[in-house]
């Protein structure tokens, strides 16, 4: 082992010089960053510029078709709006032919017709029941659209909207 030892001495002493490896030190300090022409600032913009061309023409190639065809159906979507008729001219004022006399209203109570209700469905939890009514969940004793939730049954829902009873049934 020596023998190969002594011999890797003797290849190491030949192969290196000291001295080169020195000056080797002292270029590096010197050297200058490399700074590129203006020729090789314009070729590199023009080629990244052709690349950006030639990607667009590729894209617009691909997508082409689905593009024109979602343009044409959106344009003919748009509804028109609609025209209005012209506003109505007013009659000219006229004297008052005879004399306006008071006239006594009598009060009456008019009933309101009771807004729609829908029952989409009933379920119980323990003791109590609930209704959906018009996408609303109630219970007995709820209000739901001016109406009070009376009584909660599996088959209907009964309601009392200004003291009428309104029943509403489970459709099946």
């Amino acid at each position: 082992m020596s023998i190969i030892y002594d011999a890797l001495k003797k290849v190491e002493k030949t192969n290196f010089s000291y001295p080169a490896a020195a000056a080797d030190a002292q270029n590096q300090k010197k050297a200058v960053p490399y700074k590129p022409s203006k020729r090789a600032l314009l070729l590199y913009s023009f080629a990244v510029v052709f690349s950006l061309f030639l990607g667009n023409i590729v894209y617009s190639f691909i997508s082409g078709p689905y593009k024109t065809a979602q343009r044409t159906e959106t344009r003919q979507e748009k509804p028109q709006a609609p025209s209005l008729p012209p506003a109505p001219v007013p009659a000219p004022k006229e004297a008052p032919a005879a004399q306006v006399l008071p006239v006594k209203i009598e009060e009456t109570t008019v009933q309101k017709a009771p807004p729609p209700f829908a029952l989409s469905g009933v379920f119980f939890s323990q003791d109590e029941g609930y209704a959906l009514i018009n996408n609303h969940i109630v219970k007995e004793g709820d209000v739901v659209g001016g109406a009070t939730v009376k009584r909660i049954n599996m088959d209907e829902v009964e309601l009392v909207y200004d003291g009428s009873s309104i029943k509403l049934s489970a459709g099946k």
